[in-house]
């Protein structure tokens, strides 16, 4: 499952991605939150499975995606995500060799910019969080769930993405919900860093601030 929102310069390499998986998916489905470049056009020149969102943002953009899959477990990555190709792999072997698992993330990377150690930082976030909030948080660049706990979920989860992050709350929700996360190291995935590159403050001190924001607005 893939939100968009104008992502014509990223969405060919995270499809080609997706299509050099070692085990293919059941499903591609390409989220259009009211793109108005090329996009959509773009997304069709792959097996993939385009449905529109008019409600503009991230949760509705999501919300949609999650609520079209069929599937058992329910993948997600970012239109600028490039993902390895035992991505799929992974997931298959986390969801199915561990006795009780809703929920799975792995580490991030970035492929446009020259952050060293940024496997080691993300790896320390990870555990920082799961220290603060006492679970393992979900993040959209690559991230995966149980369709069950999904539709356990989806009816309480908030959509407003200025107060909170709407990946984090699924996290939230889950654990809430008596739900585990798994925190797999070797369940990689790379994305762009443009974010970085446009705002640094944005990405390195609202966002964290959002993150800790979400956690406080569920009492964890």
């Amino acid at each position: 499952i893939i939100p968009t929102f104008n992502e014509e310069k990223y969405i060919t390499a995270c499809l080609r991605s997706i299509g050099n998986q070692t085990i293919k998916p059941s499903e591609v489905i390409v989220v259009d939150n009211n793109c108005v470049d090329r996009t959509v056009a773009l997304a069709k020149k792959f097996n993939v499975k385009v449905v529109k969102e008019a409600r503009q943002g991230m949760t509705y953009s999501r919300a949609r995606g999650f609520s079209e899959g069929r599937s058992e477990i329910l993948a997600r990555c970012d239109a600028d995500t490039i993902l390895p190709p035992n991505w799929i792999e992974r997931i298959i072997f986390n969801f199915t060799k561990r006795k009780k698992i809703d929920g799975l993330i792995g580490l991030n990377t970035v492929y446009d910019f020259p952050i060293k150690n940024v496997k080691l930082l993300n790896k320390a976030s990870v555990y920082l969080v799961k220290e603060i909030a006492g679970h393992y948080p979900l993040f959209g660049t690559s991230m995966a769930i149980t369709k069950k706990i999904w539709d356990a979920i989806s009816d309480d989860l908030c959509d407003d993405n200025h107060e909170y992050h709407e990946d984090v709350d699924i996290s939230v929700h889950i654990y809430q919900h008596g739900g585990i996360i798994v925190f797999d190291p070797h369940f990689e995935a790379a994305f762009s860093a443009r974010r970085m590159k446009r705002d640094p403050y944005e990405a390195f001190i609202e966002y964290p601030a959002r993150v800790l924001k979400t956690f406080r607005g569920h009492n964890v």
